[in-house]
């Protein structure tokens, strides 16, 4: 399938503890995929070497200390961004074992450490959150090497329905398990990294984002921008996907009705991708990005 999914340890939230480009993808170091037999076969890091492992690169790391990788860093095929707060270690651990030609750098002297939450990008253009520095935002677009749009982009306050599925701050703790029972706020477009998933055919966001927003970004990136939830109704997209040019991961919880929409908007449906993952036009990026046209 264009589509699997996952679970780190008993969190649905794939998106809050993976990355996943078109050149590398990044988990955390320690995973508990291993130490409970119920949940290995839907573990996250046993899918991704499933899925991809013979065509990328699986980086264990952690980020400042913490198994949150996809919470505290964003990135593409050019660069990865990470927090001020990660410790050297991991940044030579990191640019050690990605791909040729990648640059990774922190984000020094940003408040809003948690950049997952308020970056969301491609390959051609990068969605952040009107409150980060301006410094910051000039490093996004250097390092990603792509044209930075800031959000909110609008102030109009009506949210829509999501199409096909029904029904904080820039950090988040480690403890952000599923509880279907528990009523949500919505999200603030500031924190559009969670609200927000892109790859380069499509762009899945959450319906409590003002539907005035989706489509002026619709517009502006050139992409269809659809509304749905993921694991059994949440909003929070950005933690419960992962995605790149030819694979979503999906957290465990995630309905059919959500799974059809997220495949469909992100060009991962059976009809536009065929029934193999390893199709022989997806590139084993083994050595310098530049060598295969990306940069």
């Amino acid at each position: 399938m264009a589509s699997v999914r996952a679970r780190y340890g008993v969190s649905s939230d794939v998106g809050a503890f993976s990355i996943l480009t078109n050149t590398y993808c990044l988990v955390p170091t320690v995973h508990p995929d291993h130490a409970d037999h119920d949940v290995r076969s839907v573990g996250l890091y046993n899918v991704l070497e499933s899925e991809i492992g013979d065509v990328l690169p699986i980086i264990p790391t952690t980020l400042a200390n913490t198994r949150l990788v996809g919470t505290l860093a964003a990135g593409n095929v050019r660069g990865l961004l990470l927090p001020d707060n990660a410790t050297d270690l991991e940044l030579d651990l990191i640019e050690t074992n990605v791909p040729d030609g990648v640059v990774v750098r922190k984000v020094e002297g940003e408040k809003l450490n948690a950049l997952g939450n308020v970056v969301a990008c491609n390959d051609r253009v990068a969605v952040v959150s009107r409150d980060l520095a301006g410094e910051s935002v000039e490093c996004i677009g250097d390092v990603l090497g792509v044209e930075v749009i800031r959000v909110p982009l609008t102030t109009e306050p009506q949210a829509h329905t999501a199409t096909g599925a029904t029904g904080g701050d820039g950090q988040q703790s480690e403890d952000d398990d599923e509880d279907e029972d528990e009523e949500e706020l919505p999200i603030s477009p500031s924190l559009i990294g969670s609200a927000l998933v892109l790859n380069n055919a499509g762009g899945v966001i959450s319906p409590t984002i003002p539907d005035s927003i989706r489509l002026q970004l619709q517009d502006l990136l050139d992409i269809p921008v659809t509304a749905t939830t993921v694991n059994y109704g949440k909003q929070q997209v950005g933690a419960g996907i992962v995605a790149n040019d030819f694979l979503a991961v999906i957290g465990a919880a995630t309905w059919h009705s959500e799974q059809v929409v997220i495949e469909q908007v992100l060009g991962l449906a059976q009809e536009f991708v065929g029934t193999s993952m390893k199709k022989p036009n997806v590139l084993r990026y083994t050595g310098s990005i530049a060598q295969h046209g990306l940069v």
